[in-house]
């Protein structure tokens, strides 16, 4: 599924003109949102994934200013009729000063987004925001359904549901935000499967949290990992560049602290983690596959690389929280 599919979808959407009004559950979130906002006296907002409007309409409505970013520009036009402004942009890069806004608002757009996307769309969401700026964002989601695609909304026209429970949604929002203030009750809706996920968030205090993406490689049942300077053993893996997708972070950091080429196969968690006291790095860990065998080496960055059997792990000088994702990325 390319996001050309997502983009020509929206276009299309507009020109029907398929999305005249917000629903009541909508409403009645943006009501919620527009009294927090108005108790903090916060007045500036941006919304990802704006489509014609709707949710800023609501909002400017009580006197509260906003700006959107869609990818559908016919969205953007019509917003624009509305007096509304939306802009043509991606969620993961935003055309926005850092902390240019006190407070964001998304709905219906991350569940678009495969886990590394969202990840990457929710750190520019923040990165848009000033310290503890109040974030809603809400989404469709059904784990029992995984990935979906809709083929029959409009002819001819498809659109991909990543489906992720709300503990998977909320794991992939805190590393972006540092942690989930609420989750609201889901939305449910008699005629769908799935159910409407609202969470509340707030921008980090501090901007600029370090991010890490980590790969659990299993080699003849054995779990690779690295020893550091610290004498802890680690996953493989590093920061990314500059509107770098996880994907590609993970094949360049393998390549060059191991010596092996590997592919994606599965997003497994998110966690926040303290190497010494006052920085954080939130960890971001994906399953990956070698796509070829070869002798194992380890850069300048590590001491040491080992390949350890799951029962061996117990005894390893290894965080908890790399415990932890090696159990889950070996359970499925």
């Amino acid at each position: 599924m390319q996001r050309g599919d997502l983009r020509r979808y929206y276009e299309t959407e507009a020109r029907l003109e398929r999305r005249r009004t917000l629903p009541p559950s909508r409403q009645e979130l943006c009501r919620r949102f527009i009294a927090l906002l108005k108790n903090e006296k916060r007045r500036h907002v941006v919304d990802f994934g704006s489509g014609p409007g709707l949710d800023l309409h609501e909002l400017h409505g009580a006197e509260v200013d906003g700006v959107g970013i869609d990818i559908a520009l016919q969205n953007c036009r019509i917003a624009h009729d509305r007096g509304i402004t939306v802009l043509q942009a991606s969620a993961m890069d935003a055309p926005f000063r850092d902390g240019a806004f006190d407070a964001g608002i998304s709905m219906s757009a991350f569940m678009h987004l495969e886990p590394s996307e969202m990840s990457a769309a929710a750190t520019e969401l923040a990165r848009c925001l000033g310290p503890g700026a109040p974030v809603l964002i809400g989404m469709w989601g059904d784990p029992m359904r995984g990935l979906s695609v809709d083929e029959s909304s409009i002819e001819g026209q498809r659109r991909p549901f990543f489906n992720r429970s709300v503990e998977e949604n909320a794991a992939v929002l805190s590393g972006a935000f540092g942690s989930v203030v609420a989750i609201h009750d889901p939305i449910d809706v008699s005629d769908s499967p799935a159910e409407y996920q609202v969470f509340e968030l707030r921008a980090p205090e501090v901007l600029g949290l370090t991010m890490s993406i980590k790969g659990v490689l299993v080699i003849d049942e054995q779990v690779v990992l690295l020893a550091n300077e610290r004498s802890e053993w680690e996953l493989p893996g590093g920061r990314p560049d500059p509107n770098e997708a996880h994907p590609d972070t993970l094949r360049r950091e393998f390549s060059e602290e191991l010596g092996v080429d590997v592919v994606v196969d599965r997003f497994v968690d998110t966690w926040t983690y303290e190497p010494i006291p006052g920085r954080r790095v939130t960890i971001h860990t994906y399953v990956v596959e070698a796509q070829r065998a070869g002798v194992l080496r380890h850069s300048d960055e590590h001491v040491a690389v080992g390949r350890f059997d799951p029962a061996e792990l117990g005894a390893l000088k290894l965080p908890a929280g790399y415990r932890s994702s090696i159990r889950r990325a070996l359970r499925t």
